[in-house]
């Protein structure tokens, strides 16, 4: 009777192993009994946690589904954006990165977090955080919410904060916890500000935009590691401040990749302050559920496009640096109403490549190559397709050239 309790109990033990080593394979983690399941405010937070592999797609979310977790990341823009609270983000007890950039939130606490290394929340309507708890935390993004002050006492290991654009009135009032802080001037000396707290440290605070409104350039430090030494480190600096374009990833930008029709157009639609979309899209290869709808829709209804066709645009297609000046002259013209369009029947003559223009293009090429927005290495490339580093070089010298005030 005892050798037959002792084998029962063996079967049943290897049984619970099978079942666990099942689950573990299926990414499925156990759930204690004792567990009670996280209860979201925001579908879509709920909706991001819902993508780790440990959690479930259907049924609830338990703590131990995403304890283990290590980096959160959601940045607003082509599909985000909607993200109002992260009730729920403290049984993620692992977590060492949080990105939670350009949603909605106006609280956010992260007190039980404290594994955390790094916070972004730029872009959000936080009034306070408490990062009191978070000793750890190396690098902090604040910029662009509504903080008046901001308390890192407790922070003795933080290297990195970004505080720009918030309700701060100065460094010596708003930044507690900071001492030997000294003000050194910016890149290009136009507001920005940065605090040396001792070596290694890169603290930014910038009350204040800049004459024309346009954030300044992020700091060629601060920016993606595939940038911090690109020849167009100033104009991917200033893209990324005035989010014109973000990273492809947290840790890069890919200057070296094309640029699409869609994307570009979505660029010209944030530099003009993304304004309402009105109007109905002609296009019949731009679905009403595609991210680039309503900025295609935009720009045909502005008459920045006219598209490939009367009906079709081509969205995924990489546009050509023809097709962009056609784009940026209508845009200085008719979103910009500037009148400085007049350029010199003879400023292709230079170069060698102007045969390669095309008919419909040689007007807006001309003007490009005229304000110097094109044409810098001695070659126009009209046909050729230009690299996300190219293309905000462009922007960033269009906005130079006829001093374009943010919207």
């Amino acid at each position: 009777m005892k050798a037959n309790s002792i084998k029962g109990k063996i079967k049943r033990a290897v049984a619970f192993a099978l079942v666990l080593a099942v689950m573990l394979s299926l990414g499925a983690m156990p759930v204690l009994a004792s567990e009670q399941p996280i209860s979201f405010e925001c579908a879509y937070f709920e909706a991001a946690v819902r993508r780790f592999p440990t959690v479930p797609d259907t049924g609830y979310v338990f703590p131990s589904h995403v304890s283990e977790i290590a980096t959160f990341w959601q940045e607003g823009g082509r599909e985000g954006g909607n993200i109002t609270s992260l009730a729920g983000i403290e049984y993620f007890i692992s977590l060492r990165t949080l990105i939670v950039e350009s949603q909605q939130l106006t609280t956010i606490d992260v007190s039980n977090n404290t594994s955390l290394t790094l916070i972004n929340v730029m872009f959000n309507q936080l009034t306070t955080i408490d990062v009191s708890n978070n000793t750890s935390l190396i690098t902090l993004f604040v910029s662009n919410n509504q903080l008046t002050t901001l308390d890192l006492s407790n922070n003795s290991l933080l290297r990195g904060l970004f505080a720009s654009f918030n309700r701060m009135e100065s460094i010596e009032t708003s930044l507690i916890g900071l001492s030997n802080t000294r003000i050194i001037p910016s890149l290009e000396g136009r507001g920005t500000q940065f605090v040396d707290d001792g070596p290694g440290h890169t603290f930014n605070f910038h009350p204040q935009k800049g004459q024309d409104g346009w954030l300044r350039p992020t700091p060629p430090a601060q920016l993606f590691p595939d940038s911090r030494n690109h020849w167009a480190a100033a104009p991917i600096g200033w893209a990324y401040a005035n989010r014109i374009t973000l990273g492809t990833s947290p840790t890069s930008f890919s200057p070296n990749r094309g640029v699409t029709r869609a994307e570009f157009v979505t660029f010209l639609h944030r530099m003009a302050g993304s304004p309402a979309i009105t109007g109905t899209n002609p296009f019949r290869d731009v679905s009403s559920n595609a991210w680039f709808a309503g900025t295609v829709t935009w720009a045909s209804t502005s008459g920045i496009t006219a598209g490939t066709s009367p009906t079709t645009f081509h969205p995924n297609r990489a546009i050509t640096r023809e097709e962009m000046t056609v784009m940026l002259f209508r845009f200085i013209r008719d979103i910009v109403e500037s009148d400085n369009l007049a350029s010199p029947a003879d400023a292709l003559d230079r170069f060698p490549d102007r045969g390669q223009v095309s008919g419909w293009a040689q007007d807006s090429v001309r003007w490009a190559a005229d304000q110097g927005i094109i044409g810098a290495g001695g070659r126009l490339n009209p046909r050729g397709n230009a690299t996300r580093a190219e293309t905000v070089t462009m922007l960033y010298r269009l906005v130079d050239t006829f001093n374009i005030s943010a919207p």
